[in-house]
C-alpha cells in the first residue's frame, strides 16, 4: 500500500505519516510504504495522487496547507474536491511560534517590543509559501502590525530540517512550526 507524502523527507508530515503507516502495517497485515513526492508546496504529490490508478492501494496524504491551496494558486493540476475522497483524519497539528533556546525573547510581547525597537532585524522563518505554518506566520505578523515599514521582520522561507538548523545557528530570530499530536502515532 503506498503512501503519497507531498512534503520532503524529515518534516513533521513525513515521520507522522511514518509512524501511522507503521501501525496501519501491523494492524492490517501488509506493507504500507512512504513514498515522499515534496515540490511547489505539495501540488507536485497531489499531482502524483490524482493520477495513481484508482485501484485502492494509493492514499494521499492530505496536508492543511493544501486545503485552501485552491484559494491561493491561479489554476492546481487537480481539483481539491472532485479528484480525492477523504478517508480518515491521521494527526492534527498545533502552531507554535518558537525561538532557539537560550534566546533573549520569551514571550511573544518580547519579539513583538524587539521588532518595534529595532524595525527590520529580526528574521522570521516559516516553511514553503502557502503552508499553514507560513500562513499563521503572515496573520501573526499582520495582528502585531509587523507590515508597516517602521515596524517590520524580514521574512525567510525556508524548508523544514533546514529550519531548524538556521534557528540553531541564529541566521532565524523567530520561526513557525507545527506541533504534532497525533490519535493513530502512539
Amino acid at each position: 500500500m503506498r503512501v503519497i507524502v507531498p512534503y520532503g523527507p524529515g518534516g513533521i508530515a513525513d515521520v507522522t505519516m511514518r509512524m501511522v503507516t507503521q501501525n496501519l502495517s501491523q494492524h492490517f497485515g501488509q506493507q504500507f510504504f512512504i513514498e515522499n513526492r515534496p515540490g511547489a508546496g505539495g501540488v507536485v504529490g497531489m499531482q502524483g495522487g490524482r493520477d495513481a490508478p484508482p485501484d485502492g492501494y494509493t492514499l494521499v496524504m492530505l496536508g492543511g496547507g493544501l486545503t485552501i491551496a485552491k484559494a491561493l494558486f491561479k489554476s492546481l493540476p487537480y481539483d481539491i474536491e472532485k479528484d480525492f475522497i477523504p478517508v480518515s483524519t491521521t494527526a492534527s497539528y498545533g502552531l507554535v511560534i518558537t525561538t532557539k533556546v537560550g534566546s533573549p525573547y520569551k514571550t511573544i510581547k518580547d519579539v513583538i517590543a524587539a521588532a518595534k525597537a529595532k524595525p527590520g532585524s529580526l528574521n522570521f522563518g516559516t516553511i514553503n509559501a502557502g503552508s499553514a505554518q507560513n500562513l499563521s506566520a503572515e496573520l501573526f505578523r499582520t495582528m502585531a502590525d509587523w507590515t508597516s515599514p517602521s515596524f517590520r521582520t524580514r521574512r525567510r522561507p525556508i524548508s523544514r530540517p533546514p529550519c531548524c538548523a538556521a534557528m540553531s545557528t541564529s541566521r532565524l530570530n523567530i520561526m513557525s512550526a507545527s506541533s504534532r499530536r497525533s490519535p493513530m502515532s502512539r
